[in-house]
C-alpha cells in the first residue's frame, strides 16, 4: 500500500496497530486508520472525522510549510486505542495563551463521553519567543505534556488527568528532557545533563530517573529536578560531553494491566513482560559540538534498550527501602540511587553509524540501512531464543547469513565511555531486503506495528515523498 505524501499527512505515527493522517488542504479533517494484522487476520478499518472544528499544530498554516519528515511522531495528535481515545492539540496564532487539548473518541467519531470540553494548558513564553508543547505519552487517565522552552535549563514536563484536568506532577529545570509512563504508579523521565567546558555550552550524557506520578503532595505538584524521585539509575562515565539534542523514548506495544483486552487491539499488544524502554542519544565526534549538525555530517546515535519490568523491579526496591539513598538530610529523604554496573548488564546497546531510520515496537527493533537498502531486525524474545538454542547449537546458528544470535558489541564504545559495557541482554538479528522499496529511493523515516512497517520514503525517479507500508 502506497500514498502520496505531497497529499497524505501522517500525524500520529503507528500506535498498538492505529494510525492517524490528514489530506493538503483539508486540516480540518482527520482519518484514523486500523492496520491490517497478517498476524491475527484482522481487515484494515478506518473512521473518518469530516469537520473536528479546528486546525492541527502548533502553528497556523502548517500543513503548508510543517517538512513531511517530522510530522510522524510530532506530538500534535496522539492515539490510544485501549481507552478508546484520541488527543488533538489546536493551532493557535497566539501562543502565550493557553492551548486546547481535543480528547475524541474513535469510535463515536466525536467528543469523548468523559471529556466532552477541552483541556486548557498554560502556554508561557521566555526571551519573547513560544514555546512549543506537545504530547509525549499517554496511560489510562494521564497524559504527560513536553514544554520545549527556548531558554534552558527550563524544560519542562507535566502530567495532568485528561478526565479531570487536574496536573498531577508538573517538573521543570531540564535542560533536554523526555518521559514515558511506566506503570499506573510510575513513570521514568530521562533528561540529559549539561557540562561547560571552556567557555562551550554542551550536554552530557543521559540522566534516568523514575517518579511517582499519582503521589500528589500539597496542592502546587511543581516540582524541580533536584526534589526527591523514587530513584535514579546511573549511567556511565562518558570520555567527553555526548550531543544529546536527540532523546527518545519509546514504550509502543506494552500493555498494561486493568486495560481493556479488545479483538480489535489484540494484535498490538505485547504483555507488560515483553515491553522495553528505548533512550537513544546523539555521539559527538566532531571537536566543535555543531559541526555534525551545521555542515551535514551525520553523527552517530547510540540506542538503548531496557527491559519494563527491569525499571519496575528497582523501583519497587526503592520503595521497599532496599537501595542506597542519596543525599539525604535532616530535612529530605534523599533518592534512591542504582548504579550501572547493577543494572546495566540486563540491558542492550546498539551504536548506529551516520543516518539510520529505526523503529521499535514490543520486543523488535528495527534499523534500515540507506547505503545497503537492508532493514535489520533485532529480536529479543528471550523464549525465542531460547527456542532456537534447544534446536540447534550458537556456532550452527551464527554461521547463517541472515540470522544470528548475539548481544552488545562492547567493542563499538572504547571511545565513548570510561567504564567498560557489559551488556548481556540477548537478541535474534535478521536481514532482509524490503522489496517494496525501490533502488532509487531514500527513506526518510520509518514506524511500525506488530507485524507492519511504515516507511516515508523519497524516489530520485519520481517528484515527491511517499508513505509505503507493508508486512513483514
Amino acid at each position: 500500500m502506497t500514498w502520496d505524501a505531497g497529499s497524505i499527512f501522517v500525524v500520529a505515527p503507528p500506535r498498538d496497530g492505529f494510525l492517524a493522517y490528514t489530506r493538503k488542504g483539508r486540516e480540518q479533517s482527520l482519518w484514523v486508520r486500523r492496520l491490517a494484522s497478517a498476524t491475527r487476520g484482522l481487515s484494515a478499518k478506518e473512521w473518518y472525522f469530516a469537520d473536528i472544528g479546528f486546525k492541527l499544530g502548533f502553528r497556523q498554516g502548517w500543513g503548508q510549510d510543517f517538512d513531511m519528515r517530522f510530522t510522524m511522531g510530532s506530538g500534535l495528535v496522539w492515539l490510544n486505542p485501549s481507552e478508546d481515545l484520541i488527543a488533538l492539540v489546536e493551532a493557535t496564532d497566539h501562543h502565550d495563551t493557553p492551548i486546547r487539548i481535543h480528547l475524541w473518541s474513535i469510535n463515536l467519531e466525536d467528543y469523548h463521553p468523559l471529556a466532552v470540553e477541552p483541556i486548557l494548558v498554560p502556554g508561557p513564553m521566555t526571551l519573547g519567543v513560544p514555546v512549543p508543547r506537545k504530547i509525549v505519552d499517554m496511560h489510562g487517565d494521564f497524559l504527560a505534556l513536553n514544554f520545549d522552552y527556548v531558554c534552558s535549563p527550563s524544560r519542562t514536563i507535566m502530567i495532568l488527568n485528561w478526565k479531570t484536568g487536574i496536573v498531577h506532577l508538573w517538573l521543570t529545570g531540564f535542560d533536554w528532557v523526555k518521559c514515558a509512563f511506566l506503570s499506573d504508579y510510575y513513570m521514568l523521565v530521562v533528561a540529559a545533563d549539561r557540562a561547560i567546558d571552556e567557555g562551550t555550552d554542551r550536554r552530557g550524557g543521559p540522566l534516568l530517573f523514575i517518579y511517582n506520578y499519582q503521589d500528589i503532595r500539597g496542592l502546587h505538584p511543581k516540582l524541580h529536578r533536584k526534589e526527591p524521585c523514587v530513584c535514579q539509575l546511573g549511567f556511565p562515565n562518558y570520555k567527553q560531553p555526548m550531543l544529546s539534542r536527540n532523546i527518545e523514548l519509546s514504550t509502543l506495544g506494552s500493555h498494561w494491566e486493568g486495560t481493556p483486552y479488545f479483538r480489535e487491539h489484540a494484535p498490538f499488544y505485547m504483555p507488560r513482560s515483553r515491553a522495553f524502554i528505548k533512550p537513544m542519544i546523539d555521539v559527538n565526534d566532531c571537536p566543535d559540538i555543531w559541526e555534525g549538525d551545521m555542515y551535514g555530517r551525520p553523527v552517530d546515535s547510540i540506542i538503548h534498550l531496557i527491559p519494563l519490568p527491569l525499571l519496575l523491579h528497582y523501583a519497587g526496591k526503592a520503595e521497599r527501602n532496599e537501595l542506597e539513598v542519596l543525599n539525604a538530610t535532616t530535612y529530605d529523604r534523599g533518592w534512591a540511587n542504582v548504579d550501572w554496573k547493577e543494572w546495566g548488564p540486563h540491558t542492550f546497546m546498539l551504536r548506529t553509524h551516520g543516518s539510520c531510520q529505526h523503529a521499535i515496537f514490543g520486543t523488535k527493533l528495527v534499523l534500515y540501512h540507506e547505503p545497503t537498502k537492508n532493514a535489520h531486525i533485532y529480536d529479543f524474545n528471550q523464549r525465542r531464543i531460547k527456542y532456537l538454542l534447544s534446536r540447534q547449537t550458537l556456532e550452527d546458528i551464527n554461521a547463517q547469513v541472515t540470522t544470528q544470535i548475539g548481544s552488545t558489541r562492547r567493542e563499538d564504545f572504547p571511545d565513548i565511555f570510561d567504564d567498560p559495557i557489559v551488556c548481556r541482554l540477548a537478541c535474534i538479528r535478521t536481514v532482509l531486503r524490503p522489496p517494496w522499496l525501490e533502488d532509487t529511493s531514500t527513506a526518510l523515516a520509518l514506524d511500525m506495528s506488530e507485524d507492519t512497517l511504515i516507511f516515508l520514503s523519497r524516489d530520485k525517479e519520481r517528484q515527491g515523498p511517499r508513505y509505503v507500508i507493508a508486512t513483514f
